[in-house]
């Protein structure tokens, strides 16, 4: 492959690659958001599976989620970071 070649498939792919696996949160904001993941999952492990509101989509969302802000290379899909908050409000941690 030519250098040419190689620079506009570079760009081809930098343009197709999502704008979220690119974009780095502050520190703050990152460590805000395992703060709150954290409370949401500790409010989960704790109610009970059964008769607590809380949905089977919105468990298996918060353990993936903590399980992936675990690494230190995960950066949360914008969907991921206003779900975590809408969780946050609606059962109040």
């Amino acid at each position: 492959m030519s250098r040419t070649s190689d620079v506009e498939a570079y760009r081809r792919w930098q343009e197709s690659s999502t704008p979220e696996a690119r974009n780095v949160l502050p520190p703050a904001e990152m460590a805000a958001l395992r703060q709150q993941v954290q409370k949401l999952k500790a409010f989960f492990d704790s109610a009970p599976e059964s008769n607590s509101g809380v949905r089977e989509n919105e468990r298996e969302f918060i353990n993936d989620m903590t399980r992936r802000l675990q690494k230190n290379k995960f950066v949360p899909s914008e969907k991921q970071m206003n779900w975590v908050k809408v969780l946050a409000r609606k059962y109040r941690v």
